[in-house]
């Protein structure tokens, strides 16, 4: 964190949610959503670059992660998406341009179906679009099992992660991901749960009039299946390639990832304002 980043609450239908702030409230509203099981604090490194370039930067710990309530009963994505929409109406923002991650993109698409009017753009950092194998994985994961074997559940977490933090940041950001995953106890399953149980097919069908950008990196472990979205809609869906970047994009390349965003916002901020640009052109 930095001095320039700010740490709140809001309360929602069914509790209180966790944020962290950047920039000038009367700024550019861009939400953050992150992969799970993480928080808000996976965008740190990008908090202020994002700020830098006018937005008003709102990241947010979904239910049941980092220091937010969990949902009630069995979460669905349709419940992350509505207490997204609970922080927007307690911050007094009408809509907002949404980067999500993972997870994070998944509760981007479904509020941009089922609130398109709270939702000005959605940049989404691996799309998930799955296989049906992995999805049933996803919708079986079980939560942690505290007892003696919860040590080799957290060796066998760090392994798997670090699998895919190849950089020379992976040190401090395997440490954070592992706090993280701590942090959550038994809700760590939540949100790839109803990931896996949701058709993100049907999703991205009933989404029109939202601009939608696929994010993606040559080591991004969804970087085929965010691809192969795109291609499959043309018009709907542009796509920016970061290069060589993965996952931890956000610690990896937060300007590059900042330089990426707000050139889309701006291009849907304009479409917003009537302009005649076109919504994007695929970068990579």
């Amino acid at each position: 964190m930095t001095e320039s980043t700010r740490r709140c609450y809001a309360d929602v239908a069914h509790g209180q949610m966790h944020l962290i702030t950047a920039g000038d409230p009367a700024g550019r509203p861009l939400v953050l959503l992150h992969q799970v099981p993480s928080s808000a604090r996976m965008w740190s490194a990008a908090l202020a670059p994002l700020a830098r370039r006018g937005h008003h930067v709102v990241a947010v710990d979904l239910p049941g992660y980092g220091g937010s309530d969990p949902l009630p009963g069995r979460p669905e994505l349709t419940g992350y998406a509505a207490a997204v929409t609970g922080v927007l109406d307690a911050l007094g923002i009408g809509s907002a341009h949404l980067l999500g991650h993972h997870t994070g993109a998944s509760v981007a698409l479904t509020l941009a179906a089922t609130a398109p009017d709270r939702v000005r753009s959605a940049a989404l950092w691996g799309i998930p679009v799955l296989d049906p194998e992995f999805a049933r994985e996803l919708a079986a994961e079980p939560p942690p099992r505290h007892d003696d074997t919860f040590p080799d559940d957290v060796t066998g977490w760090w392994r798997s992660r670090a699998e895919h933090s190849v950089h020379r940041l992976r040190g401090p950001v395997l440490a954070r991901s592992l706090a993280e995953m701590l942090q959550c106890g038994a809700h760590r399953p939540d949100g790839h749960n109803a990931v896996g149980r949701t058709d993100h097919d049907a999703l991205l069908d009933r989404i029109t009039g939202v601009p939608l950008l696929g994010l993606t990196g040559d080591r991004e472990m969804l970087d085929a299946e965010t691809r192969a979205v795109v291609a499959a809609r043309p018009g709907q869906v542009e796509l920016a390639g970061l290069g060589d970047v993965g996952m931890d994009v956000a610690d990896e390349a937060p300007e590059l990832l900042a330089d990426t965003v707000t050139r889309f916002t701006d291009r849907a901020e304009l479409l917003r304002d009537g302009g005649t640009a076109r919504a994007g052109t695929p970068s990579g």
